[in-house]
């Protein structure tokens, strides 16, 4: 439907790793729960249940490397030795990739004393152990907050599949132990309000479309009315007004435009948001249906004001509408991995 220009390959296994490795720690932290809280398996020794445990922590490491050093040497948000090693010192979403930082930290922390457990004492290593609660959220919040893939409906249900393993081994665990009511109670409230104050905090964060700004993206990397709108106001000469026709929009025009795509992960399709890069008061939103889709519906806003609403047939890299008396064409349509898209408006007044 759209040209799309290819990402980098080590932006999709930085993804990939990203995703796997939640998996794979969520499962060494599920399994470490059920382990240790005096859960049996019927058909599997001990031994194999903790040795398991301890391959799933070890995988994770290599998941972890491999996941650092793609980003690193991804081209896409320029970060370095420094950004994957020193939490907060990014200057891309430095407040959820640092958390991420922390995350990995820790769980090459745990992995290390783990090896070397027969020299540690016992209160040491199962302190350290116990850091793997802090890890685990930790890197949730980092998936959402810094991944590609937040917005997508397959990476929500993937992580809802992993909290729910997570919350279900405590609650499993709690009820093999000798714990009084009120300490159970405390527990399952406090994992009820977790969750839901992470619901809550996805739902108006990174699902919304300005999380990009919002989480600390560099003004470089996202459309220019996008990082405007974060920026001190100065003064700017005024855009000479561009002759009307009768539709309301500026004709005929050539003219470059901006945007973001926001994708519909419920019903597919997405919502197309650009405006002109000169005259920001501009502003073309388009909706898209499905993939499959050969019309849209744009609505055309200037300096607020709807001035016209119509529907379109796509072509290949082009959209074509009228409004009015006015063809609108948006063509040379090109969307980048963040959905960053970018195009050139021609308008013409027809007879």
């Amino acid at each position: 439907m759209l040209a799309m220009a290819p990402p980098s390959p080590l932006w999709y296994i930085t993804r990939g790793t990203g995703s796997v490795l939640l998996i794979v720690l969520s499962l060494s932290l599920a399994l470490g729960i059920l382990t240790f809280g005096r859960w049996q398996s019927k058909t599997l020794p001990r031994f194999v249940t903790v040795t398991l445990h301890r391959n799933l922590a070890l995988f994770s490491i290599a998941l972890l490397a491999i996941h650092m050093l793609t980003a690193i040497l991804d081209p896409f948000a320029h970060l370095g030795l420094k950004d994957a090693l020193i939490p907060f010192a990014s200057s891309y979403r430095p407040l959820w990739l640092g958390i991420g930082v922390i995350s990995g930290e820790i769980m090459v922390a745990i992995a290390v004393t783990s090896l070397v457990r027969v020299r540690l004492k016992f209160p040491l290593w199962k302190g350290i152990h116990l850091l793997s609660y802090l890890s685990w959220p930790l890197a949730v919040f980092h998936g959402l907050g810094t991944g590609s893939d937040a917005r997508h409906s397959w990476f929500l249900w993937l992580t809802a599949a992993c909290i729910t393993l997570v919350v279900v081994s405590l609650v499993y665990r709690m009820s093999l132990q000798r714990t009084g009511p009120a300490q159970r109670k405390a527990a399952t409230f406090t994992m009820s309000v977790g969750v839901f104050a992470l619901i809550l905090w996805t739902i108006t964060g990174p699902l919304q479309s300005n999380w990009a700004l919002r989480a600390g993206t560099p003004s470089a990397l996202l459309p220019p009315h996008a990082s405007s709108s974060s920026s001190s106001a100065t003064p700017t000469a005024t855009p000479t007004p561009l002759p009307r026709s009768g539709g309301g929009i500026p004709a005929p025009v050539t003219a470059e435009l901006q945007g973001i795509v926001q994708e519909n992960t419920v019903q597919g399709g997405a919502f197309i948001d650009v405006v002109d890069r000169q005259q920001q008061s501009l502003r073309f939103g388009i909706k898209i249906s499905s993939p499959q889709s050969t019309t849209f519906q744009m609505e055309v806003m200037s300096n607020g004001s709807v001035i016209c609403s119509t529907t379109g047939t796509i072509q290949p890299q082009t959209l074509l509408a009228t409004c009015g008396t006015t063809q609108v064409t948006i063509g040379n349509l090109q969307v980048d991995q963040l959905g960053n898209i970018q195009g050139v408006l021609q308008t013409t007044v027809t007879s």
